[in-house]
């Protein structure tokens, strides 16, 4: 939701467009990022799952690897979609750049469920342990 608003916020659209067209502008941008989101979301959900016998680290770095591997791919294919072809892509860094923006918050989201998953093992065993003393 954050990501969305950032380019519609600059003080010079009002200047160019009304504000119905704005919030247009903003609904197809949101609609963009939903369907990263939720690409991003079902591949992390199918590799996680792929891997639950894995050690966490494991797991984990290469689910953060696909998710920035698939952000890459994405926005290729959305810059495609819009330069409707393949041969008009933009700069290498800005590519670079784009991705890292789709894919880094996905990527903090992976460790953060990660970190919460180990805390749920620690306690599970830690009241596995406190029911057999008692």
């Amino acid at each position: 939701m954050l990501l969305s608003v950032g380019p519609i916020a600059s003080s010079d659209r009002l200047d160019f467009y009304s504000p119905a067209e704005i919030a247009l502008l903003w609904i197809d941008h949101l609609a963009e990022l939903a369907v990263l989101a939720a690409a991003l979301t079902i591949a992390y959900t199918l590799v996680d799952e792929a891997m639950w016998r894995q050690p966490p680290r494991v797991r984990s770095t290469i689910s953060c690897a696909m998710l920035f591997g698939l952000s890459a791919a994405l926005t290729v294919l959305l810059y495609g979609y819009y330069a409707h072809g393949f041969d008009h892509l933009p700069p290498l860094p800005r590519l670079l750049a784009d991705s890292l923006r789709f894919g880094l918050p996905a990527v903090f989201l992976v460790l953060i469920a990660d970190v919460h998953r180990r805390a749920l093992e620690v306690d599970c065993a830690a009241r596995a342990a406190e029911m057999s003393l008692a």
